[in-house]
């Protein structure tokens, strides 16, 4: 999400990293070690990021981003080693017109008469699609909540987006760490 703010350059650096150092990203590396922090370092944020881990408002609310985007790659993964795509991709879909409708009745954003077309013609499709599957699945249910959760906290940061992304990653770290240890 925020690579795109950064330019062209870091992107390309990223894609020739990634094709010269294949066995090195190969290897479970975190992404925040690997990507994250050099990024911080070559754009002078690093100053930015100390001083979000001294706020404790701004460090409860990246730990609650961490929380939401976590639960949110949890069930994306549990969706596709248990072959629950469709039920993953309803979630997917429902999301955006989930966080349009919070954007417009809770933060009181202005919507337009197109974006308006654009909902219902979004709703008419996962209408089917829940007709289709018979029922609106648990597994779309916490990819809605835990992505709207974790959009509606990034808009009410005040966090630029690359120390949020990099913060998060760190708060989250620990748990992969874990992980592949007990793996």
């Amino acid at each position: 999400m925020c690579i795109y703010n950064m330019g062209h350059p870091t992107i390309v650096l990223a894609v020739f990293l990634r094709h010269t150092f294949t066995s090195y990203f190969s290897t479970p590396n975190p992404l925040v070690c690997r990507f994250l922090l050099p990024i911080i370092l070559l754009k002078s944020q690093l100053a930015d990021l100390k001083s979000a881990f001294k706020s404790a408002k701004q460090l409860r609310l990246s730990l609650l981003c961490s929380v939401a985007i976590g639960a949110n790659w949890l069930v994306n993964i549990y969706a596709a080693s248990t072959k629950q795509v469709v039920e993953a991709s309803l979630g997917h879909y429902v999301t955006p017109i989930i966080i349009i409708l919070l954007g417009v009745y809770i933060l009181k954003e202005p919507i337009d008469l197109y974006k308006i077309i654009a909902i219902l013609f979004a709703t008419a499709g996962v209408v089917l699609i829940t007709v289709y599957i018979g029922q609106l699945p648990m597994i779309a249910l916490l990819l809605i909540v835990s992505f709207t959760l974790y959009t509606f906290l990034k808009k009410i940061s005040v966090m630029d987006s690359l120390v949020g992304i990099t913060l998060e990653t760190l708060l989250l770290a620990p748990i992969a760490l874990a992980y592949l240890i007990i793996k």
